[in-house]
């Protein structure tokens, strides 16, 4: 059983390092050392790099606790200096780096496949080798009963990973589609998103936030249209969870932590604030080679 105590060090994509705080951020609250190794639009090469870096310079000891959330597939990571360090645009489908050209001539998906079930395979060999305590979020947009064969060769290791957030939080069958599509906006996403805002731009006869979130109101048909204008520009394309959903992630996957009270009320009382969120991002980034925020 894994205990939060000495260091943690936490590998991943923008599931893990985001504008404001994730399941990562969250846990390593109750660390005595945390690091967040993770980056926006990573891809499994650059986590799998990151950990051995990370390896390279702590000198990871059985008392440390590691956690590798993997990333989709589908994803390009490479070290230019010109570039500014390590790059990558996030899924193929949605990046603005490689031009749809190459894409189309060089990307496969049974190609990023081997390469990155070996690169998860390794890292698994590696750190039972080390002697660390640690787990695996399972890889985004894989699907386990999938009848490729290149799944099918490291389904053992697939097993050993712990249900990734997308699955346990939004949807049992996690699909590029719906990776990319707008996702039902729930009270909690709601809270974290849309208060802040509301309380400052809500006029004298709005209702109060929370029978707003709640519906629990009645209004005049003018009220109302600009509750709706009001929704209808703040309601936004939810592609990452929230920190409370990230607390409850926690609690579902990995019940062995104990997420003391006052974290809990921390994350509680968390809102979107976008002027302290690229703040937010860039703080506290752990030694390392360059990367490109």
């Amino acid at each position: 059983m894994l205990q939060a105590s000495n260091r943690f060090f936490a590998f991943g994509c923008s599931l893990t390092r985001c504008t404001y705080p994730t399941w990562a951020d969250i846990l390593g609250r109750e660390f005595d050392h945390y690091e967040n190794w993770g980056r926006g639009g990573s891809g499994n090469q650059f986590i799998f790099h990151s950990l051995i870096e990370c390896h390279k310079r702590n000198n990871f000891t059985s008392s440390d606790t590691v956690i590798v959330q993997w990333a989709t597939t589908l994803r390009e990571d490479r070290y230019v200096d010109k570039k500014g360090g390590w790059i990558g645009g996030g899924t193929l489908q949605n990046q603005q780096i490689y031009p749809k050209s190459w894409i189309n001539e060089y990307s496969c998906t049974d190609g990023y496949l081997i390469r990155d079930l070996s690169l998860i395979h390794a890292a698994y060999e590696l750190l039972t080798k080390w002697g660390v305590k640690f787990e695996f979020h399972a890889p985004v947009l894989i699907t386990p009963t999938s009848d490729n064969p290149i799944i099918k060769l490291y389904q053992d290791t697939l097993d050993k990973c712990r249900p990734n957030i997308v699955k346990t939080i939004w949807s049992p069958n996690d699909t590029v589609q719906q990776w990319v599509s707008l996702w039902p906006i729930s009270e909690k996403s709601k809270t974290f998103y849309w208060e802040t805002a509301y309380n400052e731009l809500a006029g004298a006869d709005w209702p109060l936030f929370v029978d707003f979130i709640s519906g629990n109101y009645t209004s005049s048909k003018s009220i109302q249209r600009e509750l709706d204008l009001f929704v209808k520009n703040y309601g936004g394309s939810l592609t990452h969870p929230t920190p409370q959903e990230h607390l409850e992630y926690l609690d579902r996957v990995f019940p062995e932590f104990e997420i003391s009270s006052n974290t809990r009320e921390w994350v509680d009382g968390l809102r979107r604030n976008p002027s302290e969120e690229i703040n937010y991002y860039n703080s506290n980034v752990p030694q390392r080679f360059n990367v490109n925020l």
